[in-house]
C-alpha cells in the first residue's frame, strides 16, 4: 500500500505511531513537502533518522520548502523505482524533482 502524508517538519510526534506499526514491508510512506529531518546532521537528527529506519516500510519525501537543499545534495544519488533519489538510510529517500517513480507497479 502506498501511504501519503506531508508537513512533518523534522518533528517524530506529527508521525502517528499506531498508524506506522500498521506499515508492512512493502509499503511506502510518501511525505509531500517539508520532510525537516536533513536540517543540521546533528546527533538528536541522526537518532531519528535512525529510528525511521527501523520502520518496515520504505519513507519517500519530496522536498519542500523548509528543506536543507545544501545537506540532501551530499546524500548519495541512486535509482530508486525508476527514478533519482537521494538515499539517507536503506529505506529513507528523497525523491527528487523532475523524475518519475514507478511504485507497486
Amino acid at each position: 500500500m502506498i501511504y501519503f502524508t506531508g508537513d512533518t517538519h523534522g518533528e517524530p510526534d506529527r508521525l502517528s505511531k499506531t498508524a506506522l506499526r500498521k506499515l508492512s514491508p512493502g509499503d511506502t510512506l510518501i511525505i509531500c513537502g517539508d520532510f525537516g529531518f536533513i536540517w543540521d546532521k546533528s546527533a538528536r537528527e541522526q537518532k531519528q533518522l535512525d529510528k525511521l529506519a527501523r520502520l518496515r516500510c520504505n519513507i519517500c519525501f519530496l522536498d519542500g520548502t523548509h528543506e536543507n537543499f545544501e545537506l540532501l545534495d551530499t546524500y548519495p544519488l541512486v535509482r530508486f523505482c525508476g527514478g533519482k533519489a537521494h538515499r539517507i538510510r536503506p529505506n529513507v529517500f528523497h525523491l527528487m524533482r523532475g523524475q518519475i517513480f514507478e511504485l507497486e507497479g
